[in-house]
């Protein structure tokens, strides 16, 4: 593996070998952006929903866990997630399961994850996952009042204003 300015050579994860992407920036939203906004699914590319001008498919979210479901056969994770704004799920399969089995609900994390879509329902696809303080949460809370303006339960996105803090 090497990087490249921005570039991840996934010859060493990839079936793809000598395929080079770049990496998704993985943006920090509202969830009620995830739950509101439609999906764009584009030929080729990774789908992504837009938050102004920006191509969000990798999201950098900070929320409280709700509830936890863990498969008996344990294949399978998903963990409510709730930021303030909406609550969306996170899912989990495979080889990533076993990182959710410290997280209990209750429990404030971060993670960086891929949206998915599936039956009509937007979840977020974990890459990494942690624990993280009330503090980060308060922090990430402001870091997305002072870019989008606040969000509450039930806002839409279509009622969006700009939101000029000085």
């Amino acid at each position: 593996m090497k990087m490249e300015s921005g570039t991840y050579d996934f010859n060493a994860a990839s079936s793809n070998a000598g395929e080079i992407r770049t990496r998704q920036t993985a943006y920090k939203i509202w969830l009620s952006d995830l739950k509101e906004r439609a999906i764009e699914k584009v030929e080729g590319h990774t789908d992504f929903i837009l938050v102004g001008e920006k191509r969000v498919s990798r999201v950098n979210v900070v929320a409280s866990v709700v509830d936890k479901f863990l498969a008996e056969n344990e294949n399978y994770a998903s963990l409510t997630l709730d930021d303030g704004s909406a609550q969306l799920r996170l899912k989990a399969f495979g080889d990533f399961v076993p990182r959710l089995r410290e997280i209990e609900a209750g429990d404030i994390i971060l993670t960086i994850a891929r949206i998915r879509e599936y039956n009509n329902e937007t979840y977020i696809l974990p890459e990494i996952i942690k624990k993280v303080t009330s503090k980060h949460a308060l922090l990430r809370r402001l870091e997305l009042i002072l870019e989008y303006g606040k969000r509450d339960p039930g806002f839409k996105a279509e009622m969006e204003h700009e939101f000029n803090p000085k």
